[in-house]
């Protein structure tokens, strides 16, 4: 491997993953959509249907940034808004297999360049935990990737405990997104302006804390990144925050 930067916040989704949701989509419940425009977009369980961000599948030109920026590998992390939370049971499993097994193929291409962050499906505790072990060790992954809460649930619960002993039984890291935090519809009636609430930018810029709740979604809330009581439970974890 080249010397240089590790860079472990790089979203990546192979074509392979648009491709197994189209012919699978039905048994998965997921549904795949195109706009006028283009812009595929996913829908999990008939919820609402995400986009997928210009560029997160591109590779040459990720490959010339990383080159230019110095980055001599990257972890590639899912999309977000494709992990698929509205998922439940054997389809939520399922579904995060194939994410996992498609970023390997990927990576098969580029073993000096890349290593990958497992999805799990965590609104599942214990298939995340067969999911996390199954990427580890059998795909060779470093760790899992999950948002900062679960369709508004924080982890506080010891329901998510077999997921969190079993990354601290693999030794792994598991890289916490914001993403959606609780509370988003009411941003409306109890701007950020308000009150004391500490927030930190993350993908972009907010000048004003009392801005649309579509934009601050963008925004890095540093509340939702602080140790939960599970993660202080497993004192073996390795975390990490975006």
């Amino acid at each position: 491997m080249q010397s240089g930067a590790i860079d472990i916040h790089h979203h990546y989704v192979p074509e392979e993953v648009i491709g197994e949701a189209k012919r699978s989509g039905k048994a998965l419940g997921i549904e795949v959509s195109e706009d006028k425009d283009g812009t595929i977009r996913f829908s999990f369980n008939g919820g609402p249907k995400y986009p997928l961000l210009q560029g997160l599948t591109d590779v040459a030109p990720r490959l010339e940034m990383m080159t230019k920026g110095k980055i001599a590998l990257a972890a590639l992390d899912p999309s977000t808004q494709l992990l698929g939370y509205d998922l439940q049971g054997e389809q939520a499993e399922s579904w995060c297999r194939i994410y996992n097994e498609c970023v390997k193929e990927f990576l098969k291409k580029y073993p000096e360049r890349f290593t990958a962050m497992a999805a799990v499906p965590i609104q599942e505790p214990a298939r995340a935990a067969k999911v996390l072990e199954h990427a580890v060790i059998q795909l060779g992954f470093r760790g899992a990737y999950i948002a900062t809460n679960v369709n508004h649930k924080y982890y506080d619960s010891e329901d998510f405990d077999p997921f969190w002993a079993k990354a601290e039984e693999l030794d792994v890291l598991v890289f916490m997104h914001p993403d959606n935090p609780a509370g988003t519809p009411w941003w409306w009636i109890f701007p950020l302006s308000r009150g004391p609430l500490r927030s930190r930018i993350s993908h972009g810029k907010a000048s004003d804390p009392a801005r649309r709740p579509s934009q601050l979604a963008t925004l890095h809330i540093r509340a939702e990144c602080l140790p939960q009581e599970p993660v202080l439970r497993y004192t073996g974890l390795r975390r990490g925050n975006s």
